[in-house]
């Protein structure tokens, strides 16, 4: 009896679901494969036909090493959310909301249980949806925050409080062409796009997560050395020192404000040993590095706000002055949403365009470019 129980127990999988960069979803994938092993059963790619996402099924037994492996390790991530359940509809009528919520609370009663263990445990409920509904966000908010209070009641027998400031458990309804799913932010009150390394904030800095992607995809994992010639606050040194432990690192900026505040946040993430950093121009990198010196260039470049007449000349020139120093199978990964300006410099410079990449970030839709000689 006991050995028919733990078999069923293991045969129960949940569904983790992980928000990430759009557009690099499956380079998040990998980095997330690393760190579970072979303990996921099923993924799958931008799951409820959203872009951003990345959906685990592992086994209910080993639920908590994942999310442990994951809040504690994981650079490639934003938010992570326990799945309750999803229909794959689109649903238009607030009736239907209600119908799927009580088949969804009626197959989570366990889950509740767990989530809702004393009467002092507040919820509230968000609601995202990218497509037109005969009902409000509020309006769906307020019979999901219902449904969820009767149900408790029913199971529990007391009525849980709703927080609209300061909640225990946050709960979202996903509502898009191809899904309505219930989920449980896992992350709420936590955020992993955060760096503790911030120290100085540069006025154009890369999000962490948006860099350690970048690095990853650039290979800078395997490079012996890397090169961030425009290196302001440093976030792209540091997320591929952690990305890899091996590598030596190098930094060039032409404002030495943000060299000083480059060099506070590497100290802050302690690799300080590991990084150096020197006042240069990213156009003349023959004259401070030998040829043939670089694995892996990492640029975030200006985006033109206010050298939007010059912008095509300095991506021309440090490009051209990047191919001096790049390995003959280096790469070279640029983040830009001047796509036209910077793929003209490119081919103008003689560098093979091995890949685009479209990013959304911080409300800007950015191109990743991984170059080659």
């Amino acid at each position: 009896m006991v050995m028919e129980l733990h078999e069923r127990e293991e045969s129960k999988t949940v569904k983790i679901l992980l928000s990430t960069i759009p557009g690099l979803e499956d380079i998040a994938l990998k980095d997330v494969k690393l760190l579970v092993g072979s303990i996921t059963s099923r993924t799958s790619l931008n799951p409820f036909g959203v872009r951003g996402y990345v959906l685990l099924e592992v086994p209910v037994t080993q639920r908590r090493r994942v999310l442990d492996k994951l809040f504690t390790h994981a650079r490639s991530l934003e938010k992570i959310f326990e799945v309750l359940c999803w229909h794959e509809a689109y649903t238009k009528e607030l009736d239907r909301v209600r119908e799927l919520l009580n088949d969804f609370l009626d197959e989570s009663l366990d889950v509740l249980r767990r989530i809702f263990s004393t009467k002092y445990t507040s919820f509230c409920v968000v609601i995202k949806k990218d497509v037109d509904t005969n009902f409000t966000s509020k309006e769906a908010a307020s019979l999901v925050g219902e449904e969820i209070s009767r149900k408790v009641v029913s199971i529990m027998g007391y009525n849980p409080p709703i927080s609209l400031d300061n909640p225990c458990v946050r709960f979202i309804v996903e509502i898009s062409e191809k899904a309505f799913a219930l989920l449980i932010d896992l992350s709420f009150g936590t955020s992993l796009r955060e760096r503790d390394y911030r120290v100085y904030y540069h006025p154009a800095a890369l999000d962490g997560v948006v860099a350690y992607l970048m690095a990853k995809l650039a290979g800078a994992e395997r490079a012996a050395r890397i090169l961030d010639p425009m290196c302001g606050s440093g976030t792209l040194l540091i997320e591929a020192a952690y990305l890899n432990p091996e590598a030596e690192l190098f930094g060039v900026d032409i404002n030495p404000q943000h060299l000083r505040g480059a060099s506070l946040n590497i100290s802050k993430a302690g690799i300080e040993k590991r990084v150096k950093l020197m006042l240069g121009d990213a156009r003349q990198l023959e004259n401070i590095f030998p040829q043939n010196f670089f694995d892996v260039i990492l640029v975030n470049p200006p985006y033109g706000i206010r050298l939007r007449a010059h912008l095509y000349s300095l991506y021309l020139d440090f490009l051209k002055s990047c191919k001096k120093v790049l390995r003959k199978e280096g790469i070279i990964a640029v983040i830009t949403p001047r796509v036209k300006t910077l793929r003209k410099a490119a081919l103008r410079s003689g560098l093979k365009i091995l890949e685009e990449r479209e990013v959304t970030h911080g409300g800007l839709f950015l191109r990743i470019f991984l170059l080659s000689l």
